[in-house]
């Protein structure tokens, strides 16, 4: 069965040790609402306090997510039967490549304490794997690329996983081109994960255009991942070394596609838009991921992770309602 995963985030949303510490949370038919669902992802999102700067990591706020991701996953499969994926601890951009290995053993110290968290039956029984929460490797990896920091750390995070009996995810964004060149040597010059679900990129910065969504849908169908021309493999077939990786996709929307006036610019990250605009570019997801046209595409059979944002801010039980009823017609 194919993979129809929403986010669900677990543990602190704010980004500043000096600011109020909210924690995510979830009314249980938040999470029932997603009866279409045949799995869920679970993170702790884009909380920046889990490594310090200089890149040790930071206990207390490790061991905060691990008791509430353990405690989300218990309560997922008891309110829906359903199986999760463990995010690890979100990783900064630009965290120091010297560090990358003692990250790595901090991965699976994590993954060790979820397990007690969880209980070593329940781990066992009610997670398919982990789920890397590192969205991009940082620099191009160079034709050495089994040598670089950070591929060498997710090479022992994967290595720990499998022999835990458990798989692995990777959410990467389909960007500028040595995004697209790195997420190319890893799905099809590497095993280090099980299912690559790629974000378009689309939702949240209209410069990289709707070519972003129908190039991911070629993709999908081919299982060989294309440049944005949508014509010239990433890697050629001669080049490949590994087909064990499925490449599917994540769907992308926010808050403010329930909220009328304009969402702000945030950095490089979100440009400005209005309601219409954001409404209308998740319509394009929909009707790019929904169409037969690309020969040998099948949406019934392709991978979608759903990243939904949560229940943030005034109105945010109405939003969330919305917001899951959006990713529901579409896993429908």
């Amino acid at each position: 069965m194919a993979i129809k995963a929403p986010l669900l985030y677990a543990g602190y949303q704010n980004y500043n040790k000096s600011s109020a510490e909210v924690m995510f949370n979830y009314r249980d038919q938040d999470i029932t609402a997603f009866s279409n669902a045949t799995e869920f992802v679970l993170t702790g999102g884009n909380f920046q306090n889990y490594f310090l700067p200089d890149g040790n990591a930071d206990g207390y706020y490790l061991q905060v997510y691990v008791a509430k991701v353990a405690e989300l996953a218990n309560r997922v499969f008891n309110l829906t039967g359903k199986k999760v994926w463990i995010g690890t601890p979100s990783i900064m951009q630009g965290f120091p490549d010297s560090n990358c290995d003692y990250l790595g053993t901090i991965m699976t110290y994590f993954i060790d304490n979820v397990i007690a968290a969880m209980g070593t039956t329940n781990f066992a029984s009610r997670v398919n794997g982990i789920y890397m929460n590192k969205e991009m490797i940082d620099a191009p990896l160079p034709a050495t690329y089994m040598n670089n920091k950070q591929y060498a750390m997710f090479n022992k995070v994967s290595t720990y996983v499998r022999n835990k009996g458990k798989k692995m995810l990777w959410m990467p964004f389909y960007d500028y081109t040595d995004s697209v060149e790195n997420i190319g040597k890893i799905v099809h010059r590497s095993n280090l994960f099980d299912y690559v679900l790629i974000q378009p990129t689309y939702y949240f910065r209209a410069n990289n255009n709707t070519q972003n969504c129908t190039v991911l849908r070629k993709s999908v169908a081919a299982q060989k991942l294309y440049y944005k021309d949508a014509s010239t493999q990433v890697i050629q077939n001669s080049q490949i070394t590994h087909t064990s990786t499925k490449i599917g996709v994540t769907m992308e929307i926010d808050r403010y596609y329930c909220r009328t006036g304009n969402r702000p610019a945030v950095g490089t990250a979100y440009d400005a838009a209005t309601q219409a605009e954001l409404i209308a570019r998740n319509n394009t997801y929909a009707s790019t991921f929904n169409s037969t046209t690309t020969s040998g595409y099948s949406k019934a059979t392709t991978d979608f992770g759903y990243y939904c944002e949560h229940r943030t801010g005034t109105g945010a039980d109405a939003e969330y309602t919305s917001l899951a009823g959006v990713v529901q017609s579409f896993f429908s």
